[in-house]
């Protein structure tokens, strides 16, 4: 099992990898769909944007905020902004806030 970035920044033991990397990359491929979202947000109906917000907020967040994994990864996310575009992680933190 090969440990990666993430992994590494977040201290998961050697043990939880098997566990930790297909939730990372699940968790990853949905932020990307968010990305994409809000980087086409202009281009969406106003409907089908209000779908993926709602989908994030009601879905996603408590997705990720029931796992330690998950929340671990998205606060080091907010912390950092240095993973993906900052416009998009302050819009994301109205969506899937922390608390």
């Amino acid at each position: 099992m090969v440990k990666g970035p993430f992994a590494h920044l977040l201290g998961i033991p050697d043990d939880q990898l098997k566990e930790f990397i297909p939730k990372v990359c699940l968790f990853f491929l949905q932020l990307n769909l968010l990305n994409d979202v809000y980087q086409h947000r202009k281009l969406l109906p106003p409907s089908a944007l209000a779908s993926y917000e709602t989908w994030s907020r009601q879905i996603l967040a408590p997705w990720i905020k029931a796992d330690k994994h998950l929340l671990d990864s998205l606060k080091h996310i907010y912390a950092t902004e240095d993973l993906m575009p900052k416009d998009f992680v302050h819009w994301l933190k109205d969506r899937i806030p922390l608390n």
